[in-house]
């Protein structure tokens, strides 16, 4: 075997080099797929909202509703008009259109596991017309974690939410039921708007609003003002609960009752909010937790959601249902590897030279 009479010859350390470019090559390749928790009842929630939302989008179609492709490029049917009759204040159409999304009934059921809610517990809810989607989506994780609500909703809607008098939020949630998808409704409904009796609205718009609460079967809640709308419905929860204790309480949008003109951060509310003014405090004042739903545009940038997406995102898409990561146990094993090599290389120059010193000694 020839000695080697030189520095390390350039072809080890291309070598070593190559080596390197594999391994790096491998740890990038050592991707998994990482499921969020809860993963399973979040894609079934998903789906079942999915499945909802093309039902409203056919039965809008069979009525000769009219759809806005520009305002509501998906042709989702759950977007509305700017103005009607019904229409009580100013609405982001962003906000409306990130809204329909079914994978936001993920996050619902995230929120409901996290306060520990389990099949049978009470949960009382309120909706308004302004962002019908996520009623949906609120409906579809309810009946998939199997808690019994008792909803309010509010008919009057912001604009772009469903404030076509003809199909409100109340006439959606008849479409669902009549076809069998849910088997919960709204039990009573008061007009929103202004102090949540309709002020802000004309006599018309008023009177739409209460054809579409009788039309639908719902119990009308009327209201002098907003201090007695906030009364009457904490009453209706109490009553129909009954002896069950309210485990929680949800809302979607920016009624007057709940949010009483002061806004509260969106997702599981602290029990900092409890002297709050609206049902939000009457609620955590007695030690009940509460979710809030408003700021959707918030929302889907924290949990990443896409905003105003075409088309609708499918079920189980994002880091609610899960993350990809890369291997760290693959990725240090291929560094020790690699590391190994080097030193042996390292070694063998090392004593090359090492040797040389001593025969010159």
């Amino acid at each position: 075997m020839k000695k080697r009479t030189g520095r390390l010859a350039y072809y080890v350390l291309l070598i070593d080099a190559v080596f390197g470019l594999i391994f790096c090559f491998l740890a990038l390749n050592t991707r998994v797929k990482v499921f969020a928790p809860y993963y399973g009842l979040k894609l079934k929630a998903a789906e079942y909202t999915s499945l909802m939302y093309e039902r409203i989008k056919e039965v809008r179609r069979e009525k000769g509703i009219p759809v806005d492709s520009i305002n509501d490029p998906n042709e989702s049917g759950l977007i509305g008009m700017q103005l009607t009759p019904i229409t009580t204040e100013f609405g982001d159409l962003t906000a409306k259109l990130t809204s329909v999304n079914p994978n936001f009934s993920a996050l619902f059921v995230e929120y409901m596991k996290k306060l520990h809610l389990k099949k049978g517990d009470v949960v009382a809810v309120h909706f308004t017309g302004s962002f019908p989607a996520l009623n949906i989506a609120m409906l579809a994780a309810i009946q998939t974690l199997e808690l019994k609500p008792v909803i309010i909703s509010s008919v009057g809607s912001s604009m772009w939410g469903a404030n076509i008098p003809e199909f409100t939020y109340l006439d959606m949630e008849t479409i669902l039921s009549k076809s069998g998808l849910i088997n919960v409704r709204t039990v009573y409904a008061s007009a929103g708007g202004i102090d949540d009796i309709g002020r802000g609205l004309s006599p018309e718009g008023r009177e739409l609003i209460r054809e579409a609460i009788k039309r639908n079967g719902i119990n009308e809640i009327t209201a002098e003002d907003l201090s007695e709308s906030i009364h009457l419905k904490y009453k209706v929860y109490e009553a129909i609960a009954g002896e069950s204790p309210i485990k929680c309480f949800i809302n979607i949008g920016g009624n007057a009752a709940v949010l009483a003109g002061v806004e509260v951060p969106s997702g599981i509310v602290s029990f900092d909010h409890r002297n709050h003014p609206g049902l939000i405090g009457e609620f955590l004042r007695r030690g009940i937790p509460v979710i809030n739903i408003y700021n959707v545009n918030y929302l889907a940038r924290r949990y990443g959601l896409p905003a105003t997406s075409t088309p609708i995102p499918s079920p189980g898409e994002g880091k609610l249902f899960f993350e990809v990561r890369y291997s760290v146990l693959h990725a240090a094993l291929y560094l020790v590897l690699y590391l190994l090599i080097l030193a042996f290389t390292l070694i063998v120059d090392v004593d090359y030279y090492f040797k040389k010193l001593l025969r010159r000694a």
